[in-house]
């Protein structure tokens, strides 16, 4: 492959970001987008590149391989100035450097895009201080029943850690099957046929590995801020509170003007989750006291 085919790839990758579907969309997205487009596709997919218009010269499964690097380039030069901006101005721990190696794998940087979201538009700042003013179910859930004895400034920065690693869970760790030891991540545990709980204990001791500064509440808050309610424990309340929240803004779209007359962005949000928390594996109550939080700050 040369020079000239590596470019007419990044032309390719090009084309297709800009389709109408996914333009709109953010980086992260768009490349997690592109490869379920291509993996539910792939016979037709190889097809399309062995034509004559593209690249019937080579491997198809090389310029797919190529075709899912230019677009890991092309999110991670969009993450890169993010991140060492937060280093610098908002996160006050050495966590960035390892990002950069979970960063590697595409689900990774595609469950991180509400992480962008919660940090550009301030969401953490805004609504913790809320929920620790008001008092009601998320803060007994989380200072009574959880037992975290810290002021909500220095919750703020505890949840910013952990949103800063939950997407961790997405990287592939070593796990015994019956046919040998294999790499997967979270996704793949039930095709393998692992237990979750060996997979948390195995993904955990990873992340140890290379943030040996964490202690294990916020490794193991950090994983199970990626499960639904029913997948934590009595005294995991931060976790749930975090998955409400990662779930809100993974596929936000930020609007400045609201229609008169609507619901603001966030209200309308928790409205329509409170009504299924259930299907979502949401807490109810703590939904119900988003939605109440949103609506009386017009959010």
């Amino acid at each position: 492959m040369d020079q000239n085919d590596k470019k007419k790839i990044v032309e390719f990758v090009k084309h297709l970001v800009s389709n109408p579907n996914m333009k709109n969309e953010p980086p992260l997205i768009r490349e997690g987008m592109i490869i379920s487009f291509i993996t539910a596709n792939l016979r037709q997919f190889k097809q399309t590149l062995g034509s004559q218009r593209f690249f019937p010269h080579i491997n198809s499964d090389r310029v797919i391989g190529e075709i899912i690097l230019v677009l890991k380039q092309m999110s991670l030069h969009y993450l890169q100035p993010k991140l060492e901006d937060w280093l610098e101005n908002s996160i006050n721990f050495a966590v960035i450097e390892d990002l950069y190696t979970a960063l590697a794998y595409n689900e990774v940087r595609y469950n991180f895009n509400s992480v962008v979201n919660i940090f550009k538009y301030n969401v953490l700042d805004r609504y913790l201080p809320e929920i620790f003013q008001r008092r009601r179910f998320i803060y007994n859930e989380i200072k009574r029943v959880e037992r975290f004895d810290l002021d909500y400034d220095e919750y703020i920065e505890y949840a910013k850690l952990i949103f800063l690693i939950k997407s961790s869970v997405f990287t592939k760790v070593p796990m015994s099957t019956d046919s040998g030891t294999k790499k997967a991540n979270i996704n793949e545990t039930q095709r393998l046929s692992m237990s979750m709980p060996e997979f948390i204990m195995k993904l955990g001791r990873s992340m140890r590995e290379s943030l040996p500064f964490l202690t294990d509440r916020a490794i193991v808050t950090a994983i199970k801020s990626n499960f639904k309610e029913r997948q934590t424990s009595l005294n995991e309340a931060s976790a749930r509170l975090f998955y409400i929240i990662g779930s809100r803004y993974q596929d936000y779209k930020h609007y400045s003007k609201i229609d008169r007359g609507a619901e603001s962005l966030d209200k309308s949000w928790f409205n329509v989750a409170r009504s299924n928390s259930r299907f979502y594996g949401f807490n109810e109550k703590m939904v119900a006291e988003l939605y109440m939080i949103a609506g009386d700050n017009l959010w």
